[in-house]
């Protein structure tokens, strides 16, 4: 899966025909509000659909990471 914490693309595909017939029936499926698909899952077939393997490219060298550092604790 492609993680997208961090990603370049071209606008062109998010705002393909294909793209915007894929998303459509992903919405149509509720599988988004009644199984919480994400969207990382959900772009990774996307990418893996309309995409060739060429036209990606893995950043093996940019990291990533979640932190609360500096978040205090609001007791919800």
């Amino acid at each position: 899966m492609f993680y997208n914490n961090f990603e370049i693309s071209a606008l062109s595909l998010w705002t393909s025909q294909q793209y915007q017939d894929y998303i459509d029936y992903i919405d149509l499926l509720g599988g988004i509000y009644y199984h919480r698909w994400g969207d990382a899952p959900i772009k990774t077939i996307a990418v893996t659909l309309f995409l060739r393997k060429e036209e990606t490219h893995l950043f093996t060298n940019v990291s990533y990471k979640h932190t609360t550092k500096g978040f205090r604790n609001s007791g919800l």
